[in-house]
Parts: C-alpha cells; sequence; structure tokens
C-alpha cells in the first residue's frame, strides 16, 4: 500500500484508516512493522551534490509500507565505492548516504512516463469517482500535479482526496487527449521568446538604441 502524506505521523493515520475499511483490522490490534519513505533521488544529485546538503530536501510526500512494485536504484551501488574517498575524508555526506541505504528509489527516474490515477474525492455535494492522467518523470510527481489540479479546479482539500490505485498506463491504452498530444515521434515545440544577452558584462546597458527582436 502506498501513502501520500505530509509527514509520518499523518501517514500512519491514513494506514490505519484504509486497514480498516479492507480488512476491518483496529489499530488497537494491529502494529506497523516498517515505514519506508519513497526518494526520487538519482544518482547525478550524488555526483554533484550541494554544499549544503539537508536530508529533508531529498523526501518527498510519499510513504510506503510495503516494498512491493518498488525498487532499488540499480545504479546507486556502483556510485557508493566511488564515494569512499569523501566518506573516509570526513565529508558531510555520509551521515546522508548512511540513511538512504535504507529507503526505496524509483524506477528510471529521468524517463517520462504516462501515470494513471483512481481517486475518489468529497465536494460540496457528495462523494465521487474519478480517473486522471499525467505524464511525469516519477509517480509523486504526477500525484503532486494531481493534488494541484483538484486544488484549482475542484476547490477539493488535500484530506479530502482518497488514491485509490496508480498505475502506469502505455501510450496504447492512454484516454486523455492532453495526454494522447504528447504521443507523437513528431512532435515539435516552437520557440517563442529569446532574450538577447550582451556577451560580456562590460558590454550591459540599462537603455537600449533598438527594440529586440523576440522571435525566431
Amino acid at each position: 500500500m502506498k501513502l501520500w502524506a505530509t509527514n509520518e505521523v499523518r501517514a500512519k493515520s491514513k494506514f490505519w484508516y484504509f486497514l480498516r475499511k479492507l480488512k476491518k483490522v483496529k489499530k488497537s490490534n494491529g502494529q506497523v512493522l516498517a515505514i519506508n519513505e519513497v526518494f526520487n533521488l538519482t544518482c547525478s544529485s550524488i555526483w554533484n551534490p550541494p554544499l549544503v546538503l539537508d536530508v529533508s530536501e531529498l523526501g518527498q510526500l510519499s510513504y510506503v509500507n510495503e516494498t512491493r512494485d518498488t525498487g532499488k536504484d540499480p545504479s546507486f551501488g556502483h556510485v557508493l565505492p566511488a564515494l569512499c574517498p569523501l566518506i573516509f575524508a570526513g565529508s558531510d555526506l555520509f551521515p546522508v548516504l548512511e540513511s538512504m541505504l535504507d529507503r526505496i528509489f524509483e524506477k528510471s527516474p529521468t524517463k517520462i512516463k504516462n501515470y494513471g490515477i483512481w481517486l475518489r474525492y468529497q465536494s460540496r455535494t457528495g462523494y465521487h469517482n474519478m480517473y486522471k492522467e499525467y505524464r511525469d518523470t516519477t509517480l509523486n510527481g504526477a500525484v503532486e500535479q494531481m493534488y494541484t489540479e483538484m486544488a484549482s479546479r475542484h476547490r477539493v482539500r488535500f484530506p479530502c482526496i482518497q488514491i485509490i490505485k496508480t498505475a502506469t498506463i502505455p501510450a496504447k491504452l492512454c484516454k486523455r487527449d492532453s495526454t494522447k498530444q504528447f504521443h507523437n515521434s513528431k512532435i515539435k515545440f516552437p520557440l517563442v521568446f529569446k532574450k538577447v544577452r550582451p556577451p560580456t558584462r562590460k558590454l550591459k546597458t540599462t537603455y537600449k538604441a533598438t527594440k529586440p527582436n523576440l522571435f525566431m
């Protein structure tokens, strides 16, 4: 079961809510064995770490209680030996890398995918079922798009949305036109805005003699 929450306490609360609906198990009769947080971290961000690397910046709004349908980053194990000189040199990356060894990493976080989300939400008039499709590189990004769209179009708050199921949808099974418009091998995007910059800082001026041409 995958649950999206802002912190671990809310994730546990949502877990017991859904488990009580599915299996008729109360919180007093059960025990949570493990809570694993899903990260969208890639090896490129480890090769080029920021100056101050904070663990809170790496986390996403996704908590899971199982490791099914998720996988470890296969290339992360090859990066760790290369970082040994940094670790044994007293680098600040050591506690961060040590904490990431037990995390769950998303598969192919640099490849665009089609995500389908089945959800149920509460409006002013009742409960409604809905199916949404989004294009994103990670499932967390697609869920974030869903929460943003539901808040803007339907004025639905975060606690009023229940995600029933998520899946990666192949291109031939996509239904929404907003998703299918990108399934074209010859798709092109015009460069409609091009800001001309001076080659050096010395040639920068506040006022220009001619009006710039911003179209190609």
